[in-house]
């Protein structure tokens, strides 16, 4: 983090900006302006047409570049380079940021220059390099532009300010949308609107400064004599309209939602007078943050416990324990809406920065491919004594523990590697390939000995010329430099917000299937009489539970479907909320959970249907392919036939995919006839269960399934035709 510099701007080139202050932010929005028309916003030809917010965000950056010359802090730079990306996109309501070209810019700087070259002397040399400096900042080549929602007062503008320069420097750009509402009922307004909007982060700041203006008035110094009761009424009611604004954004956005508590800072100028007013508000600042922090940890439990894990703290408190809430609140710069602290400057570049990198980035990664010396262990294993980063193995063991899997790729002896003194465990790895050759070719095994497309790794190496091969050979693959803390910051960041898998190991899932496949593939071998296939699967034991999905199940269900594209019939995606739409009215979703001698399999099999007018639909169904083979997606169906009376129409939706080979011929074989848009069925057949599954169903009778719109043929079936 760059150090914030305490002086004020001296000096003839600082002076000279501030007198020429309408010409530079004249030139300054010519470039401005032409990026946010590239990005589709209406055209502004002149500055003085602009609407007056836009006016002084330019004005702001024109001060930034003045302080920037007096002071020459590096922080300064960096902040106008984040306040001019501020200007770009404030009020873009697009798909994409707003994209600097470099010609416009270089005639800005040029403008600039000749406006100061009488004044600046030996300065200009200086000034027009940091100038430059900012043209490849403004023009950093960008991977991935992440949407994220930034909900709060002026802090807001500090952080985004503060996030943009790391962003770009790691080949992000920010799609920002940002809310700043302080009347509760018309922030949650503007809220709804943006229901059927997505984003892949959002930042909500309910306390902060003072955006609740209940917290506001009871840490304010002037009311210093207020009793602890006469404050709760005003922090109940800031707890209520947080509460209120919570579940909004929790039901209406499925991404990582970060919510601030707070440290109990206060913005002030430096001196007695921002001392004296925190140290006469410090009783009812200590008093609000106990009850609003604890407050908010129960407000996000609960709505993480009844829904899923997406919701998380922002720590102010951790922050202004290490700190100290005088040195975060001090505002260092003042212009127009921009006056930032210190918690601001500290929350954009580390806390924000980390959560959209992991989202940007990680959040979809499955496997961690690791090097080992100098990596997991500094030294060379073999060539003597070599000392664990037990700290590094500790956050990769949190991630292997929330689902991810770890892999070996060394270049090493496999006779001299061992896991004494270490935190990670030869266990903890779901494979391992230590040999010489390329490491490129260890993750084409990898990739094949998992099923898992390479997109889904991550490559963890010391050496740079590894991770070039390797970025080279696999751009989908996302490359990490142990040696850089950041790495390890990122990653640690990654394993506290990724949801515990309590139901769940993977890497045992992985293991148990690889023993499977083995030791069906050495049944098979072995025998020669027509029943291989019958003989080697009774041999395995395999049973399946066919049960109906809760609430509690959906997330886990989400998942499967999202991550499912090899036995998916429609390639189809879905959310929490959608899939919660309807369950055990109109929808209901059937599991089959699977296990065998090897282990418990959990969840392998995803069917939903749902009652229209005259019968059935199955939109989504998906197979797990850790069961390929076993024929259990022919049981989920027989559940389907069993359930619903002959004559009741069900149809099976089937769209090609690229990846759903493996799926294509199920319906035909289970007996239902292409009809030009569906694959539909009447009068079933239901077929035998496969001898070697042992079928366990759980599914109670249902209105579901005798509905308005739904005529039944009366039979001799049960009621609804359920067994």
């Amino acid at each position: 983090m760059f150090l914030l510099s305490k002086s004020r701007p001296t000096g003839s080139l600082s002076n000279a900006i501030q007198r020429k202050r309408d010409d530079f932010a004249a030139a300054l929005f010519q470039a401005v302006e032409l990026a946010r028309r590239a990005a589709g916003a209406a055209p502004v030809s002149r500055l003085a047409e602009a609407d007056r917010f836009t006016q002084a965000n330019i004005n702001t950056a024109v001060d930034l570049v003045a302080r920037w010359a007096g002071t020459k802090d590096p922080a300064m730079l960096a902040l106008f380079i984040g306040w001019v990306n501020l200007c770009a996109n404030e009020r873009l309501d697009k798909t994409g940021p707003a994209d600097f070209s470099q010609a416009p810019l270089e005639r800005t700087w040029q403008t600039w220059e000749d406006l100061i070259a009488a004044d600046a002397g030996a300065e200009l040399c200086c000034f027009h390099g940091s100038l430059r400096q900012a043209t490849e900042s403004l023009r950093q080549k960008t991977e991935k532009a992440t949407r994220v929602l930034f909900i709060g007062d002026c802090l807001q503008c500090d952080i985004l300010t503060s996030l943009y320069g790391p962003c770009l420097q790691a080949g992000i750009s920010l799609v920002p949308k940002t809310l700043a509402h302080r009347v509760p009922a018309s922030l949650r307004n503007e809220i709804r609107k943006l229901e059927s909007q997505k984003f892949d982060v959002v930042f909500f700041s309910p306390f902060s400064h003072e955006f609740s203006s209940d917290y506001a008035h009871v840490i304010h110094p002037k009311n210093y004599l207020m009793s602890a009761r006469a404050a709760d009424a005003f922090l109940n009611a800031a707890i209520q309209d947080t509460e209120e604004a919570l579940d909004l954004l929790a039901n209406q956005f499925e991404c990582p939602i970060y919510v601030h508590n707070t440290g109990g800072t206060q913005q002030h100028n430096s001196g007695f007078s921002g001392l004296g007013k925190l140290l006469l508000s410090a009783r009812l600042r200590r008093h609000a943050r106990e009850r609003l922090n604890g407050a908010l940890t129960e407000l996000l439990a609960e709505r993480n416990a009844a829904t899923y894990e997406h919701l998380f703290v922002v720590d102010e408190e951790a922050l202004a324990r290490r700190i100290g809430v005088y040195q975060l609140g001090r505002i260092w710069f003042n212009s127009g809406t921009l006056h930032p602290t210190l918690l601001g400057n500290m929350l954009g570049r580390e806390d924000y920065f980390r959560a959209i990198y992991i989202q940007a980035y990680l959040a979809t990664r499955k496997v961690i491919v690791c090097d080992l010396d100098n990596t997991l262990w500094d030294g060379m294993i073999g060539e003597g004594a070599v000392s664990h980063f037990h700290e590094r193995q500790e956050v990769l063991k949190g991630l292997q523990q929330k689902g991810l899997l770890l892999a070996i790729n060394s270049k090493n002896d496999p006779r001299k590697v061992h896991w004494k003194g270490g935190t990670l465990q030869e266990e903890d790895f779901v494979t391992a390939q230590i040999n010489w050759s390329p490491k490129t070719q260890n993750i084409n095994r990898i990739r094949d000995e998992l099923n898992l497309k390479v997109k889904d790794f991550m490559f963890l190496d010391d050496r740079p010329d590894e991770r070039e091969q390797v970025n080279a050979a696999f751009p989908e693959i996302h490359v990490l430099d142990p040696m850089d803390a950041l790495t390890w910051k990122l990653l640690d960041h990654w394993q506290r917000v990724l949801p515990n898998q309590v139901d769940e190991d993977r890497t045992k899932l992985y293991r148990e299937r690889a023993c499977r496949e083995q030791f069906v593939t050495q049944l098979s071998q072995n025998r020669t009489d027509a029943d291989d296939e019958t003989t080697a699967f009774k041999a395995l034991g395999l049973s399946v539970e066919i049960h109906e999905a809760e609430r509690a199940d959906l997330k886990r269900v989400v998942e499967l479907i999202n991550r499912t594209n090899q036995f998916n019939l429609c390639g189809s995606r879905t959310s929490f909320r959608e899939l919660s739409e309807g369950l055990g009215q109109d929808r209901l979703i059937i599991l089959a959970d699977a296990r065998d001698k090897f282990g418990d399999m959990g969840t392998v099999g995803v069917l939903v249907i749902e009652r229209k007018v005259g019968g059935f639909e199955i939109p989504i169904f998906v197979l797990s392919c850790r069961v390929f083979g076993f024929r259990i997606e022919y049981t989920l169906l027989n559940t389907v036939k069993r359930m619903v009376d002959v004559g009741v129409t069900v149809r099976g939706l089937y769209r090609d995919t690229p990846h759903n080979e493996p799926c294509r011929k199920v319906y035909s074989e289970a007996g239902f006839r292409w009809d030009g848009k569906f694959w539909t069925g009447q009068t079933f057949k239901t077929m035998d269960d496969p001898v070697w599954l042992s079928v366990t169903t759980h599914i109670a009778p249902k209105p579901f399934w005798r509905g308005p719109g739904i005529e039944i043929r009366q039979t001799g079936c049960p009621a609804g035709g359920i067994l």
